[in-house]
């Protein structure tokens, strides 16, 4: 799996917060990535 630079830029810009850091990392790239994807694949 890979990604562009513009996508991880997306990504690291979505999933850091200035409070906490990178916690919101894993929240970003379920969001972003992992549910759009899981989608697509159940619709076929």
């Amino acid at each position: 799996f890979e990604v562009d630079e513009a996508a991880l830029g997306l990504i690291c810009d979505a999933g850091y917060d200035p409070v906490y850091g990178a916690r919101p990392l894993k929240r970003a790239i379920q969001n972003l990535l992992e549910n759009p994807l899981a989608q697509a694949v159940l619709a076929g």
